[in-house]
């Protein structure tokens, strides 16, 4: 059963796997030379005892900083799919301002943002987001190659700073599973 946070727009479930476990030390590199990512959250958010929205959330410390990122899907009734995309990003660095991103993008195998989402523009929350509208196979694709291959999702500064924050493929069962709940009670038959 997907558990329910009412908190914020981008609150979380209380389904965390930390990677903690693996043997890479805080703030390892990944494959691409990457910051992998330390933890990693189902998003399941409710409004009016609904679910509104699923996804994934990473989050790594950085020297002295952080990083975090998520990929959520939202009922969108302006949409011709009835959903929508939202790549939601954060980078700040110690004792500073969150960074004021360039892009934002999110790869996968065989997917890239860059030319499947809009701009990136501020969030309410001093975070900055992209957005995007995909076939339904096209976007439950996304997610199956998130989860069980990873992805780099990048984030350029305005002053041309870039930093990538790997998702190590497979992601943790738990979290794979409260999206996938959370994600049948969004878009399943009925709804």
């Amino acid at each position: 059963m997907a558990m329910i946070a009412k908190a914020s727009r981008y609150a979380v479930s209380a389904a965390v796997a930390s990677v903690a476990a693996w043997p890479e030390p805080a703030s390892a590199r990944g494959s691409f030379g990457a910051v992998v990512a330390q933890t990693m959250e189902a998003v399941v958010l409710i409004k009016d005892g609904v679910v509104s929205a699923c996804g994934i959330k990473a989050a790594a410390n950085i020297s002295g900083g952080a990083a975090a990122a998520s990929l959520t899907l939202f009922k969108d009734a302006k949409s011709a799919s009835g959903t929508r995309f939202v790549l939601h990003g954060l980078w700040t660095s110690a004792g500073a301002h969150p960074a004021r991103m360039s892009s934002l993008t999110l790869r996968t195998i065989a997917a890239d943002t860059s030319t499947m989402f809009s701009a990136v523009s501020a969030a309410r929350d001093g975070a900055f987001e992209t957005t995007g509208e995909l076939p339904p196979l096209d976007g439950a694709n996304l997610f199956r190659e998130l989860m069980l291959s990873g992805a780099i999702i990048s984030m350029r500064d305005a002053d041309g700073a870039r930093l990538d924050l790997e998702i190590i493929g497979p992601v943790s069962p738990s979290v794979r599973a409260a999206y996938l709940n959370c994600a049948g009670d969004l878009v399943g038959p009925g709804r």
